[in-house]
């Protein structure tokens, strides 16, 4: 993994495990909240002082739940070197942020961007860089015809070519349209209509007399 990830993850562990005191809080607070209120202004000198305790009290035990896996993440995150594989490159990985992304995508955004994914075009389970070169590393055989593929909410591109463990083996999708019709299966992360356009003239199949083709599924 690499260190924003780790980090990221560190915090995310501390955070749900100090769920538990945030609920306790908001349970205690309820319940004082009506016996207060019932007291009326004979309780309010007692109130101040139970309130100030309490707030205290929570936000030490959180902080204190929170402090060894945060600290923890960062201290495992410095020691990550700068060419690990992101999580997206491993299948558990991907299939995990695939998840994570699907249910709380905008707040990963938000609170987490190293843990969202972006739009990338991926091919044999690893991002390609959308440069001239970067292309015909990822797309060496590639045909002037695309099939781009893309996955849906909570998925991956390994949706398209996962089969149920124990099945026949089969052709994917994409193996069969290039083997049957020469389309090139471009994996994409997501939503591909903002890139393609400007990447088309460095696509390796693409010739200054051609543009490719494209279909999407």
């Amino acid at each position: 993994m690499r260190e924003g990830e780790i980090r990221a993850l560190g915090e995310i562990a501390g955070r749900s495990i100090a769920r538990p005191s945030a609920v306790a809080r908001d349970v205690h607070g309820a319940v004082t909240e009506r016996v207060f209120g019932a007291l009326g202004p004979l309780g309010a000198p007692v109130r101040v002082v139970h309130d100030a305790v309490s707030h205290a009290s929570y936000r030490g035990v959180g902080a204190a739940l929170r402090a060894p896996l945060r600290a923890g993440g960062r201290a495992l995150a410095r020691t990550a070197s700068p060419q690990s594989p992101g999580l997206a490159d491993s299948r558990l990985g991907a299939l995990a942020l695939g998840a994570a992304n699907g249910a709380f995508g905008d707040r990963l955004a938000r609170d987490h961007p190293d843990l969202a994914l972006e739009l990338t075009i991926r091919s044999h389970e690893r991002e390609v860089p959308l440069d001239r070169e970067g292309l015909a590393a990822g797309f060496a055989d590639a045909t002037p015809r695309l099939a781009v593929f893309v996955h849906g909410l909570c998925g991956t591109e390994q949706t398209w070519w996962w089969q149920a463990p124990g099945s026949e083996h089969r052709p994917t999708y994409g193996t069969r349209l290039r083997n049957e019709l020469g389309y090139t299966p471009c994996m994409s992360a997501t939503t591909p209509a903002c890139t393609f356009p400007t990447t088309a003239a460095g696509w390796p199949g693409h010739s200054s007399n051609s543009s490719p083709s494209g279909r999407r599924r």
